[in-house]
């Protein structure tokens, strides 16, 4: 039975650019919970802390762990061996996506993209799960 409550989902932003993250956050903020992060290290910290709905890694991360790192360190945590994790990226090139997806993310979305297309690509991330 569905009592028009939808459940209200809890995102993890990693994103190293402050311009970049505020954008997001903005997008998603009418619609989801988010947690922001600037670094891979900081984001596999917090995954063991909290447990996240999705995670939107910047795949060009500086610092320790890129994005596809941080999130191969996450995913060793069975928790999150079934969380979607949305590479977020500039890197728009023949064979990235799959590169992507053979890392650990299952979704991806390349930059520049709309508050339409972020929310159209979630909305079809937790389709039928609330």
């Amino acid at each position: 039975m569905h009592n028009g409550k939808s459940k209200i989902f809890n995102l993890l932003l990693v994103e190293d650019d402050e311009v970049n993250a505020k954008i997001i956050l903005r997008f998603l903020e009418e619609q989801y919970k988010a947690d922001w992060v600037k670094s891979g290290v900081e984001a596999v910290d917090l995954s063991k802390k909290i447990n996240y709905d999705c995670i939107l890694m910047d795949i060009s991360l500086k610092g320790e762990y890129d994005g596809l790192m941080a999130t191969e360190e996450i995913k060793k945590n069975p928790v999150y061996l079934s969380v979607p994790v949305i590479a977020v990226t500039a890197h728009a090139m023949v064979g990235d996506k799959e590169r992507f997806l053979k890392r650990g993310c299952s979704h991806y979305i390349s930059k520049p993209f709309s508050k339409n297309d972020l929310l159209s690509l979630l909305k079809n991330v937790f389709e039928g799960k609330n």
